[in-house]
């Protein structure tokens, strides 16, 4: 999940941990729809499902978002090669 905000990020040409602050702040039933208008695939790979099949009172999908936070950050440093310091500014 992590993976996909980045590259929305990217995206939208936004700054990557500021950008993921935001989405996580406003909630996964703001996020998502965004998300879609950016890139049906983004956000069929965020949710794990269509958007359009999503169900969004499932717990467990609020939990998949908490859980990238925490788990997917360390991946992504590594598998970019990218300083934590650069992703706040690229």
């Amino acid at each position: 999940m992590l993976t996909q905000l980045f590259l929305a990020a990217r995206e939208e040409g936004a700054a990557p941990l500021p950008y993921v602050r935001q989405i996580i702040r406003t909630g996964l039933t703001a996020s998502a729809p965004r998300l879609e208008a950016i890139s049906p695939e983004l956000a069929t790979q965020f949710l794990d499902v269509e958007f359009s099949e999503a169900n969004f009172s499932d717990r467990l999908l609020a939990l998949g978002l908490d859980d990238a936070v925490r788990g997917d950050a360390t991946a992504f440093d590594r598998d970019r090669g990218s300083l934590p310091g650069s992703l706040l500014c690229t």
